[in-house]
């Protein structure tokens, strides 16, 4: 039944109306009317109860979606191959007290986020064949940055918006732009990945934005790092951090993650295998980007393995491209 769903060109399941999905899905298991309308039901509920748990720090440990999430229901599910940047420099209609971006100030972003993306390349084994390529937009959206929260990567959010200013459409009907972006990018680029960062220029912080929020994986980054820690234009390591999170690296500092946890921002087979091995609380923890994105660009051994970078049988193939990952 899958198949009719399968977008080939874009390595995806299409799935537009999931009441008619289930209808049809309900039909091919032979359930009736009313066992039908509770099993689409039962399926609204868990995807509700899933995207609500996606931030919670102690994730349940019964299965859910993210235990199964798939390389091709993301736009950069590991660190591997040719890697896309698309660096959308946006201002806001009601800029913050920096008003919008100077001249000066996004060459400074962009050589810092080059340099940031570069030290990725530069850590990756031979064998995960990385080579980085990318491409700007600047844009302006509605309203004023209201930092990290639903009016900047919800469906009605400014992230969309930017993605629709700059002249992308949602094509497939599921209410986003920005996987229509990414997908578009991966096609006509032929990267393996393609992670979009959004530039502000003010003081309201950087975060990355997980797979419960569609296909494309996005995050912003804010110039001016986030006032409550001081002000101060963001260093390379900030970009590396914030692209190291998409691939599937887990925070590594006190107050965010924990040792021993597994990362929700991984996809398979990495989610399951691996747990964080480096947060500062566990006992042989080393200075990292994902512990102080200020101070160092290493990427830690335990990064490395969610991102894609593990060998977890010891046979001399990376996890993404090995066909029996567990021996």
């Amino acid at each position: 039944m899958l198949i009719k769903y399968y977008d080939v060109i874009h390595d995806y399941y299409a799935i537009k109306d999931i009441d008619k999905f289930g209808e049809e899905l309900g039909s091919s298991l032979g359930l009736n009317a009313e066992e039908t309308r509770i099993f689409i039901e039962s399926q609204k509920e868990q995807l509700i109860k899933d995207y609500q748990n996606f931030d919670l720090k102690d994730y349940p440990s019964e299965k859910t979606i993210l235990d199964y999430i798939s390389p091709s229901s993301q736009s950069a599910p590991f660190a591997i191959g040719k890697l896309y940047y698309l660096y959308i420099i946006t201002d806001f209609q009601i800029p913050s007290s920096d008003g919008p971006w100077t001249v000066w100030d996004r060459n400074d972003a962009m050589y810092d986020s080059y340099l940031g993306t570069m030290a990725i390349q530069m850590q990756a084994p031979g064998s995960a064949n990385v080579v980085n390529d990318g491409g700007y937009y600047i844009v302006t959206v509605s309203g004023e940055n209201s930092g990290d929260n639903i009016y900047a990567w919800g469906v009605n959010g400014w992230m969309e918006e930017a993605a629709r200013n700059i002249g992308y459409y949602d094509s497939n009907g599921d209410g986003r732009t920005t996987d229509d972006m990414a997908r578009s990018i991966k096609t006509w680029s032929g990267a393996d990945s393609v992670i979009v960062l959004y530039y502000t220029h003010d003081d309201m912080g950087a975060y990355a934005v997980g797979p419960d929020q569609g296909y494309a994986d996005k995050g912003a980054i804010s110039y001016w790092g986030r006032s409550i820690y001081g002000r101060f234009s963001s260093v390379p390591g900030s970009y590396e951090h914030e692209s190291l999170h998409l691939y599937g690296a887990l925070d590594e500092y006190a107050g965010a993650s924990y040792c021993g946890q597994q990362s929700i921002l991984s996809v398979s087979p990495m989610h399951e295998m691996y747990s964080n091995t480096n947060h500062v609380n566990c006992p042989y923890s080393t200075n990292s980007v994902m512990r102080d994105p200020y101070s160092t660009n290493g990427i830690s051994l335990s990064s490395m393995r969610f991102i894609g970078w593990g060998d977890y049988d010891s046979d001399g193939i990376l996890d993404p491209l090995d066909g029996t990952p567990w021996g």
